[in-house]
């Protein structure tokens, strides 16, 4: 007889000068035309017409919302948002910032306020980016910037809030961003099984540090030591799951590296068709199987 081992996942507008509209890149080569926009009620972010980002809901998604693309498709790879008027947010951050990988296109926009508990570290680390506004951001300011990693700064506008019972206004950014090729964009790992594996999860996703590290990538494949009269090799190990990938990355990573695992006996279970949790579980080559939700608000898997 089997017995089952289930793993739950609980848990007038300020222009600054020469921010505005960068010169046409040279011809033939590919450009992403980037709208952005902050104000108290809405943030949305559109690139070559296509929005990939529009908020908003009343009383939802205030703070700071980053996106990030990939440098040579313009591929979304994440969408974050802080919630930097509450406290240690800006900290989630900071640490969201510092494990993306240099290269990529980051784009910036607050919604409502984002400046209450963003502490000097996230000023500065924004300042490193290419920011000319951060250290000055205040209460209820409306800001957007668009920013490669490391590298080129493509447009920051920012408006001042005149009292503290009212809102800056809307800004709108309008910029390109230039794609670089694909070949300067990857990292040039060995073929093997287990790195065309982070290679396709590398490419699509982003926010998991040294995963995607081109010079000394995290392990994606654990040998644990044995677990000795191990009764448990053959149990099936079921993982439920929604969409909170960092977690399940996490949480998988433990489980691959605890004594006497089978990974051949693991299945994780989605509740809904989320895409980077899926990546999540093909990354570390495990069985995954997403099914429609069948219930709403608390009684799902958060």
């Amino acid at each position: 007889m089997y017995r089952m081992v289930l793993c739950f996942i609980f848990p007038t507008d300020e222009v600054l000068p020469n921010m505005e509209t960068p010169r046409r890149p040279p011809n033939g080569r590919k450009v992403l035309d980037i709208e952005v926009y902050s104000s108290r009620s809405k943030v949305y972010v559109a690139v070559d017409g296509t929005t990939v980002l529009e908020d908003e809901m009343r009383e939802q998604g205030r703070g700071i919302h980053v996106i990030v693309l990939n440098q040579a498709t313009g591929h979304v790879m994440a969408k974050r948002v802080f919630d930097t008027y509450s406290p240690h947010e800006d900290e989630a951050m900071i640490l969201f910032l510092n494990m993306v990988t240099r290269g990529r296109v980051l784009i910036f926009t607050i919604k409502d306020e984002g400046s209450f508990h963003l502490k000097d570290a996230a000023k500065s680390l924004l300042k490193g980016l290419g920011s000319q506004v951060s250290m000055s951001l205040s209460w209820r300011d409306m800001w957007t910037l668009v920013v490669k990693k490391g590298g080129q700064v493509y447009g920051e506008k920012h408006s001042k809030s005149p009292a503290l019972s009212t809102w800056g206004d809307p800004v709108l950014l309008k910029t390109e961003v230039q794609l670089t090729a694909s070949e300067d964009a990857e990292c040039h790992w060995s073929d093997t099984e287990l790195n065309r594996r982070r290679k396709l999860f590398c490419s699509k996703v982003e926010g998991y540090g040294s995963i995607c590290s081109c010079k000394d990538p995290a392990p994606i494949e654990f040998s644990p030591d044995p677990l000795p009269d191990n009764r448990v090799y053959d149990v099936p190990v079921a993982v439920i799951a929604g969409n909170r990938p960092n977690y399940l990355y996490r949480m998988l990573r433990s489980l691959l590296s605890a004594q006497g695992v089978n990974p051949q006996m693991i299945t994780v279970f989605i509740d809904g068709y989320y895409e980077e949790p899926m990546d999540v579980v093909e990354l570390f080559g495990l069985k995954g199987v997403q099914h429609t939700p069948i219930s709403i608000k608390n009684a799902r898997v958060s």
